[in-house]
C-alpha cells in the first residue's frame, strides 16, 4: 500500500475481530487527492485539539464510568436525576480538558482562528456554520451558559464573541473574507 495514496476510514473498531469475526463498516480511499485531503483535515482536527496521554485519556474514561455509575445508581430513575448526573460528569470532563487546555501556549483567539480555517478549507460558511463547527470541535470552552455582560448588559454568548475576535483577526490579515453572507478564504 503507498503510504499517502490510500485512506481507511472506519470506526475506532478496526481490529482483527472487527476485520475477521464482527460485521463492521468502513472505507477504503484509493483517489489520491481525496486520501490527501482527508489527511490534511484528520491534522487540522488534531492541530486544534488537546493532546492526551495514556494517563489523562485515563483520567476521563474515569469519569465517563464515573457518570454511567451515577446514572444507575439513581434510586428513583426519572429523566431529570439521570440528565443532572450526566451534566455534572460532563462538566467535571470539560473542567479537565480545560486545564489541559490551559498547559497549552497558544491564545484562544489563535485557536480560534485555526479552527475557522479548518471549517472553511471545505468551503465558504455562514458565520452560524462555522459557529456550530467551532462548537463541535470545542465543546468545553464554547458553553452556552455563560453570557458576555458589560455593567449588567448582556451582549451574547461569550465564546461566539470570541470567535467574532478571530474572524476580525483573519480578515485583517486578509486570510479570510465575507461575501454576502458567506465566509471564505482567500
Amino acid at each position: 500500500m503507498d503510504y499517502g495514496n490510500r485512506a481507511i476510514v472506519t470506526s475506532a473498531n478496526l481490529t482483527a475481530n472487527a476485520l475477521y469475526s464482527n460485521t463492521e463498516i468502513g472505507l477504503l480511499v484509493t483517489e489520491r487527492r481525496t486520501a490527501s485531503d482527508l489527511a490534511t483535515h484528520l491534522d487540522g482536527l488534531a492541530s486544534v485539539g488537546v493532546q492526551l496521554d495514556a494517563d489523562q485519556l485515563n483520567t476521563l474514561s474515569d469519569v465517563a464510568a464515573d457518570a454511567a455509575l451515577q446514572s444507575e445508581t439513581v434510586t428513583d430513575p426519572t429523566r431529570a436525576e439521570v440528565d443532572k448526573a450526566l451534566s455534572r460528569a460532563l462538566c467535571a470532563r470539560d473542567e479537565h480538558l480545560r486545564q489541559l487546555r490551559a498547559q497549552r501556549t497558544q491564545s484562544m483567539n489563535s485557536l480560534f482562528a485555526q479552527t475557522i480555517r479548518l471549517s472553511l478549507a471545505t468551503g465558504p460558511k455562514t458565520t452560524i456554520d462555522i459557529h456550530a463547527f467551532v462548537q463541535a470541535i470545542h465543546p468545553d470552552i464554547c458553553d452556552d451558559s455563560i453570557d458576555r455582560v458589560i455593567d449588567g448588559v448582556s451582549f451574547g454568548l461569550r465564546w461566539k464573541h470570541m470567535v467574532r475576535n478571530a474572524q476580525q483577526y483573519l480578515k485583517r490579515q486578509v486570510t479570510i473574507e465575507l461575501i454576502y453572507d458567506r465566509w471564505s478564504l482567500l
